[in-house]
């Protein structure tokens, strides 16, 4: 494992993208909830951002104990996915939105 985190340079990876999307450890993520006033947390629409961009092709996680953080992995992720999950999510919240 150490030599793939070398030879693939994993952690200057992690450090580019960390300055382009905000991440900490060995995750990124992404609270999702109802208000933003109270922080409700909101574990469906947080499921339903996971299923549609799987149906787009971009997978991520839901994490934590209502489920409504949405978790990216930053050791492999480029900016390039940032990028294409930022395209996908924009496109799917203006679908959900109605």
């Amino acid at each position: 494992m150490l030599d793939i985190l070398r030879e693939e340079a994993l952690s200057v990876q992690a450090d580019r993208v960390g300055d382009y999307i905000r991440g900490v450890g060995l995750y990124g993520g992404v609270e999702m909830v109802k208000d933003a006033a109270n922080k409700e947390p909101d574990g469906a629409f947080a499921a339903g951002i996971v299923n549609g961009l799987r149906d787009r092709h971009v997978l991520i996680s839901a994490t934590g104990f209502h489920a409504n953080i949405l978790k990216i992995h930053p050791l492999v992720f480029t900016t390039d996915d940032a990028d294409r999950l930022l395209l996908h999510a924009e496109a799917l919240l203006e679908e959900l939105a109605g």
